[in-house]
Protein backbone atom coordinates (compact mmCIF):
# COMPACT_ATOMS: atom_id res chain seq x y z
CA UNK A 1 0.00 0.00 0.00
CA UNK A 2 1.00 3.62 0.54
CA UNK A 3 3.66 2.65 3.11
CA UNK A 4 5.45 0.22 0.78
CA UNK A 5 8.16 2.68 -0.29
CA UNK A 6 8.87 3.51 3.35
CA UNK A 7 9.91 -0.07 4.07
CA UNK A 8 13.70 -0.20 4.28
CA UNK A 9 13.85 -3.98 4.69
CA UNK A 10 11.48 -6.92 5.04
CA UNK A 11 11.36 -10.67 5.52
CA UNK A 12 8.76 -13.43 5.69
CA UNK A 13 8.45 -15.86 8.59
CA UNK A 14 6.42 -18.93 7.60
CA UNK A 15 4.49 -20.59 10.43
CA UNK A 16 2.47 -23.16 8.45
CA UNK A 17 2.72 -24.60 4.95
CA UNK A 18 0.83 -27.77 3.97
CA UNK A 19 -0.08 -29.26 0.60
CA UNK A 20 -3.37 -31.07 -0.10
CA UNK A 21 -1.83 -34.46 0.73
CA UNK A 22 -0.99 -33.21 4.21
CA UNK A 23 2.76 -32.89 3.65
CA UNK A 24 4.46 -30.27 5.80
CA UNK A 25 6.41 -27.93 3.50
CA UNK A 26 8.34 -25.90 6.07
CA UNK A 27 12.01 -26.72 5.33
CA UNK A 28 14.25 -28.12 8.02
CA UNK A 29 17.03 -25.68 9.04
CA UNK A 30 19.93 -25.64 6.59
CA UNK A 31 18.13 -27.58 3.85
CA UNK A 32 17.34 -24.70 1.47
CA UNK A 33 19.63 -22.94 -0.98
CA UNK A 34 18.39 -19.50 0.07
CA UNK A 35 17.94 -17.95 3.48
CA UNK A 36 14.29 -16.93 3.58
CA UNK A 37 14.78 -15.69 7.14
CA UNK A 38 17.26 -13.06 5.93
CA UNK A 39 16.11 -9.47 5.68
CA UNK A 40 15.69 -8.30 2.09
CA UNK A 41 16.57 -4.60 1.61
CA UNK A 42 14.84 -2.17 -0.68
CA UNK A 43 16.59 -1.48 -3.99
CA UNK A 44 16.67 1.81 -5.89
CA UNK A 45 13.92 3.20 -3.64
CA UNK A 46 11.61 0.34 -4.64
CA UNK A 47 9.94 -1.71 -1.89
CA UNK A 48 11.70 -4.92 -0.79
CA UNK A 49 10.59 -8.13 -2.46
CA UNK A 50 11.04 -10.86 0.14
CA UNK A 51 10.92 -14.43 -1.13
CA UNK A 52 10.35 -17.75 0.59
CA UNK A 53 11.57 -21.22 -0.25
CA UNK A 54 9.47 -24.22 0.74
CA UNK A 55 10.18 -27.92 0.73
CA UNK A 56 8.99 -29.84 -2.33
CA UNK A 57 5.31 -30.81 -2.24
CA UNK A 58 4.11 -34.30 -2.99
CA UNK A 59 3.97 -35.16 -6.70
CA UNK A 60 0.30 -35.93 -6.16
CA UNK A 61 -0.41 -32.51 -4.68
CA UNK A 62 -2.40 -30.02 -6.73
CA UNK A 63 -2.48 -27.12 -4.29
CA UNK A 64 -1.24 -25.73 -1.01
CA UNK A 65 -4.05 -26.18 1.47
CA UNK A 66 -2.60 -23.56 3.78
CA UNK A 67 0.23 -21.05 3.68
CA UNK A 68 0.45 -18.91 6.80
CA UNK A 69 3.08 -16.61 8.21
CA UNK A 70 4.10 -13.12 9.20
CA UNK A 71 5.54 -10.35 7.06
CA UNK A 72 8.09 -8.45 9.16
CA UNK A 73 8.97 -4.92 8.08
CA UNK A 74 11.49 -2.31 9.18
CA UNK A 75 10.36 1.29 8.62
CA UNK A 76 12.73 3.79 10.26
CA UNK A 77 10.67 6.72 8.94
CA UNK A 78 8.09 5.88 11.61
CA UNK A 79 10.53 6.52 14.44
CA UNK A 80 13.12 9.33 14.28
CA UNK A 81 14.98 7.69 17.19
CA UNK A 82 15.68 4.63 15.03
CA UNK A 83 18.19 6.52 12.85
CA UNK A 84 21.41 7.97 14.22
CA UNK A 85 23.28 10.12 11.70
CA UNK A 86 27.05 10.53 11.70
CA UNK A 87 27.74 13.42 9.35
CA UNK A 88 30.94 13.81 7.33
CA UNK A 89 31.70 10.17 8.02
CA UNK A 90 34.96 10.14 6.06
CA UNK A 91 36.37 12.78 8.41
CA UNK A 92 35.63 10.50 11.38
CA UNK A 93 37.99 7.73 10.25
CA UNK A 94 40.57 6.71 12.86
CA UNK A 95 39.34 9.33 15.32
CA UNK A 96 37.63 8.91 18.71
CA UNK A 97 33.89 8.86 18.15
CA UNK A 98 31.39 9.74 20.85
CA UNK A 99 27.72 9.62 19.92
CA UNK A 100 25.29 9.98 22.80
CA UNK A 101 22.42 8.25 20.99
CA UNK A 102 24.58 5.16 20.46
CA UNK A 103 26.24 5.22 23.88
CA UNK A 104 22.78 5.27 25.45
CA UNK A 105 22.12 1.93 23.77
CA UNK A 106 25.46 0.48 24.89
CA UNK A 107 26.88 0.70 21.35
CA UNK A 108 30.49 1.60 20.62
CA UNK A 109 31.43 2.45 17.05
CA UNK A 110 34.75 3.12 15.35
CA UNK A 111 35.23 4.08 11.72
CA UNK A 112 38.52 2.73 10.38
CA UNK A 113 40.68 3.37 7.36
CA UNK A 114 42.24 0.39 5.64
CA UNK A 115 45.61 1.52 7.00
CA UNK A 116 44.22 1.38 10.55
CA UNK A 117 42.80 -2.06 9.85
CA UNK A 118 46.27 -3.14 8.72
CA UNK A 119 47.73 -1.85 12.00
CA UNK A 120 45.16 -3.87 13.98
CA UNK A 121 46.11 -6.92 11.93
CA UNK A 122 49.83 -6.39 12.60
CA UNK A 123 49.17 -5.89 16.32
CA UNK A 124 47.22 -9.16 16.51
CA UNK A 125 49.96 -10.99 14.57
CA UNK A 126 52.63 -9.67 16.97
CA UNK A 127 50.58 -10.85 19.92
CA UNK A 128 50.24 -14.28 18.32
CA UNK A 129 54.03 -14.49 17.78
CA UNK A 130 54.65 -13.57 21.42
CA UNK A 131 52.24 -16.27 22.55
CA UNK A 132 53.93 -18.84 20.29
CA UNK A 133 57.36 -17.89 21.68
CA UNK A 134 56.13 -18.22 25.26
CA UNK A 135 54.58 -21.58 24.44
CA UNK A 136 57.84 -22.80 22.90
CA UNK A 137 59.79 -21.75 26.01
CA UNK A 138 57.37 -23.76 28.14
CA UNK A 139 57.92 -26.84 26.00
CA UNK A 140 54.53 -26.61 24.34
CA UNK A 141 52.63 -26.72 27.63
CA UNK A 142 49.77 -24.32 28.25
CA UNK A 143 47.19 -23.86 30.98
CA UNK A 144 43.46 -23.66 30.39
CA UNK A 145 43.23 -19.85 30.40
CA UNK A 146 46.34 -19.52 28.23
CA UNK A 147 44.89 -22.01 25.77
CA UNK A 148 41.66 -20.01 25.55
CA UNK A 149 43.54 -16.74 25.09
CA UNK A 150 45.67 -18.27 22.34
CA UNK A 151 42.62 -19.54 20.47
CA UNK A 152 40.95 -16.12 20.72
CA UNK A 153 44.08 -14.46 19.32
CA UNK A 154 44.25 -16.99 16.47
CA UNK A 155 40.59 -16.29 15.63
CA UNK A 156 41.22 -12.53 15.67
CA UNK A 157 44.25 -12.85 13.38
CA UNK A 158 42.24 -14.99 10.96
CA UNK A 159 39.35 -12.50 10.95
CA UNK A 160 41.60 -9.49 10.36
CA UNK A 161 43.51 -11.24 7.59
CA UNK A 162 40.27 -12.02 5.76
CA UNK A 163 38.97 -8.51 6.29
CA UNK A 164 42.12 -6.88 4.97
CA UNK A 165 42.22 -9.20 1.96
CA UNK A 166 38.62 -8.69 0.88
CA UNK A 167 38.04 -5.05 1.82
CA UNK A 168 38.08 -2.74 -1.19
CA UNK A 169 39.50 0.78 -1.22
CA UNK A 170 36.00 2.29 -1.48
CA UNK A 171 34.49 0.25 1.35
CA UNK A 172 33.55 1.69 4.72
CA UNK A 173 35.11 -0.26 7.61
CA UNK A 174 33.24 -0.23 10.91
CA UNK A 175 34.20 -1.79 14.22
CA UNK A 176 31.05 -2.29 16.24
CA UNK A 177 30.53 -3.28 19.85
CA UNK A 178 26.82 -3.98 20.22
CA UNK A 179 26.23 -6.36 23.14
CA UNK A 180 22.49 -5.75 23.13
CA UNK A 181 22.15 -6.40 19.35
CA UNK A 182 20.45 -3.03 18.91
CA UNK A 183 21.90 -2.20 15.46
CA UNK A 184 19.69 -3.20 12.56
CA UNK A 185 21.86 -1.99 9.66
CA UNK A 186 24.13 0.71 8.27
CA UNK A 187 23.71 2.76 5.11
CA UNK A 188 25.30 5.81 3.54
CA UNK A 189 23.64 8.98 2.27
CA UNK A 190 24.96 12.03 0.44
CA UNK A 191 25.16 15.38 2.22
CA UNK A 192 21.69 16.27 0.88
CA UNK A 193 20.21 13.02 2.22
CA UNK A 194 20.10 11.14 -1.08
CA UNK A 195 20.77 7.41 -0.51
CA UNK A 196 24.07 6.13 -1.90
CA UNK A 197 23.96 2.67 -3.41
CA UNK A 198 26.04 -0.07 -1.80
CA UNK A 199 26.50 -3.78 -2.39
CA UNK A 200 25.34 -4.52 1.14
CA UNK A 201 27.20 -5.15 4.38
CA UNK A 202 29.56 -7.99 5.25
CA UNK A 203 29.76 -8.92 8.93
CA UNK A 204 32.80 -10.64 10.45
CA UNK A 205 32.85 -10.80 14.24
CA UNK A 206 32.93 -7.18 15.53
CA UNK A 207 33.65 -5.73 12.08
CA UNK A 208 31.12 -4.65 9.46
CA UNK A 209 32.16 -3.70 5.93
CA UNK A 210 29.77 -1.54 3.92
CA UNK A 211 30.59 -2.53 0.33
CA UNK A 212 30.74 0.54 -1.89
CA UNK A 213 30.96 0.35 -5.72
CA UNK A 214 32.50 3.84 -5.95
CA UNK A 215 34.33 6.28 -3.66
CA UNK A 216 32.12 7.78 -0.95
CA UNK A 217 31.57 11.50 -1.74
CA UNK A 218 32.97 14.05 0.70
CA UNK A 219 30.39 15.22 3.23
CA UNK A 220 28.45 11.95 3.19
CA UNK A 221 26.54 10.71 6.22
CA UNK A 222 26.58 7.27 7.83
CA UNK A 223 23.10 6.31 8.97
CA UNK A 224 23.01 3.84 11.85
CA UNK A 225 19.64 2.11 11.88
CA UNK A 226 18.50 0.91 15.31
CA UNK A 227 15.90 -1.67 16.23
CA UNK A 228 12.95 0.04 17.90
CA UNK A 229 9.37 -1.01 18.52
CA UNK A 230 7.94 1.89 16.50
CA UNK A 231 10.12 1.15 13.46
CA UNK A 232 9.26 -2.56 13.42
CA UNK A 233 6.05 -4.01 12.07
CA UNK A 234 4.45 -7.42 11.72
CA UNK A 235 1.56 -8.29 9.41
CA UNK A 236 0.12 -11.83 9.62
CA UNK A 237 -1.14 -13.38 6.38
CA UNK A 238 -3.08 -16.49 5.43
CA UNK A 239 -3.39 -17.98 1.94
CA UNK A 240 -5.55 -20.97 1.15
CA UNK A 241 -5.91 -23.29 -1.83
CA UNK A 242 -2.90 -21.96 -3.69
CA UNK A 243 -2.75 -23.83 -6.99
CA UNK A 244 0.49 -25.59 -7.86
CA UNK A 245 1.85 -25.50 -11.44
Amino acid sequence: GEDARSVLSARVRITRAVDDTGRDLIPAPGTTMSRSDDWQPSRNQDPPQPRIELASPSRKAKSLTALEGVLETYMPSRDPASTVKIEKVLEKRDKPLSVAALAGQGIKLRILSKAALDKEKQKAESKKKAQDAKKAEAGGKKEGLEDLTEKMTEALVSTLERLFLYTGENDLILKVEDPGKKVFSFDVAAADGTPIHSYGTTVLEDYQIVRMPAPIPAGSTLQVRLKTAKASGETPFTLAEVKLP
